[in-house]
């Protein structure tokens, strides 16, 4: 469970980081890369992204919210 909590946000790390590559070679303001020069940075990052959010339903899923709360005595 919290494996896969951690190995999505890792993920979505991953994502953050090939999307503000993207961005910054795509919106630089002193010669800008466009088209397919900077576009392909964006399919990793959809890639991971996708995935990351995939990985972090699976351990969402196993984590019971209720259980973990009433052993700590928050109710």
């Amino acid at each position: 469970m919290n494996r896969l909590i951690l190995k999505g946000n890792m993920f979505m790390i991953i994502c953050c980081i090939f999307y503000l590559a993207w961005w910054i070679l795509a919106f630089r303001p002193e010669h800008p890369v466009k088209g397919l020069r900077s576009g392909w940075l964006l399919i990793p990052a959809a890639l991971c992204g996708i995935y990351g959010v995939y990985i972090l339903a699976q351990g969402f899923a196993m984590v019971s919210f209720f259980t973990e709360w009433s052993q700590q005595n928050w109710f």
